[in-house]
């Protein structure tokens, strides 16, 4: 329950009179969660008031649940500092019309957070994609994009490196706010067996808390030697495959990988997840598509790709992600690509093997 006192006029003494301390405490006793009190800024050192007051409950009363800021065009420097449940516009209100009226006074989401920065409430970081050759990774492109939308003058670049090293040296720098790491794996067969032993143990542990403990003694990460293996009679046949083999090697030559037959006799299809998104055709494509009268469903790298920085953009910011913005400036940026010619000739594979 919120309770609320939108003042029409300003008490004498403004934010330091005893009337909104009076208030606040009266809310409280009625029960209510939040607590808002508004009044109208006559002068820009009523934002500063406000603040004042906002800084002496939250120091004076325990649990403080208060939304407070100023209203009208001299306002708005109060409601970017306002914590909670601060009105925004939204940012294509025409002049002249009734809701740009309405709106008058107002901030949008993007000019909040501009304000703060220019504040140096907060302080613009250098994110990055992390791998052995991730220099044209389309990710740059769709986190700048979100971050020049919500008015965050962050970046987002690339660093292809094939130790760990050159992160250690970035991750001390300042600015450094965090990294996607594109997991450098040398594929053998050793190290497949290696991978799956670890897991296993942290299966046998109870280690993986999202795991059903009531299944885990039939949980078991098991490795093929090869495509070629028949998919083991005991086992169910899949209904989840993840491709994550890189559509060309170190020089440029095309793989040409696809799912072996004898791992697609589900009878109740699935789903298959190619993690690849250059070339976007692959054989896998046109394989799983013709599957599609199975029950097999694909989702592409372009499926994926965005779901993966819409959880990076959250877990960086701690903001919403403007996801068809993200997504939109993805395909733009690749069918870019596509048209210049130079590109074809390059490895434009973001996780090709290590050389």
């Amino acid at each position: 329950m919120v309770g609320m006192a939108l003042m029409g006029h300003a008490p004498t003494d403004g934010w330091n009179d005893e009337e909104c301390v009076a208030v606040y405490k009266r809310a409280r006793r009625l029960g209510c969660d939040l607590v808002k009190i508004t009044m109208p800024a006559s002068r820009m050192e009523d934002n500063l008031a406000v603040h004042v007051f906002r800084h002496k409950i939250e120091t004076t009363e325990t649990r403080s649940r208060l939304i407070a800021y100023n209203t009208g065009k001299q306002g708005r420097p109060s409601m970017c500092f306002n914590k909670i449940l601060t009105p925004v516009k939204y940012p294509s209100a025409k002049a002249n019309t009734e809701s740009a009226k309405a709106a008058d006074g107002m901030v949008t989401a993007k000019e909040v957070f501009t304000s703060l920065f220019a504040s140096f409430v907060y302080e613009p970081m250098h994110f990055f994609i992390y791998g052995a050759n991730v220099s044209y990774s389309l990710s740059p492109a769709m986190h700048n994009a979100a971050y020049g939308a919500c008015g965050m003058p962050h970046t987002y670049g690339t660093h292809s490196s094939s130790s760990l090293d050159d992160f250690k040296r970035l991750a001390r720098e300042p600015h450094f706010g965090g990294v996607r790491n594109v997991f450098l794996c040398n594929r053998t067969l050793e190290n497949a067996w290696t991978l799956a032993h670890h897991y296993n143990e942290l299966i046998g542990a109870n280690a993986i808390s999202e795991l059903d403990h009531a299944n885990a003694a039939y949980t078991q990460v098991r490795v093929l030697e090869s495509f070629e293996s028949a998919w083991p009679k005991d086992f169910r046949q899949p209904s989840m495959i993840v491709s994550s083999i890189p559509t060309q090697t170190a020089d440029g030559t095309p793989t040409n990988f696809t799912i072996p037959e004898n791992w697609l006799k589900s009878p109740t299809g699935g789903v298959m997840v190619e993690l690849a998104y250059r070339p976007l055709m692959t054989p896998i494509v046109k394989q799983m598509r013709a599957q599609a009268h199975k029950g097999w469903m694909f989702m592409d790298g372009f499926d994926v790709l965005p779901e993966q920085a819409f959880a990076q953009f959250e877990l960086f910011t701690g903001r919403r992600a403007p996801r068809k913005l993200m997504r939109d400036e993805v395909i733009k940026q690749y069918m870019e690509e596509q048209n210049e010619p130079a590109l074809s000739a390059r490895n434009l594979d973001p996780n090709p093997p290590s050389r």
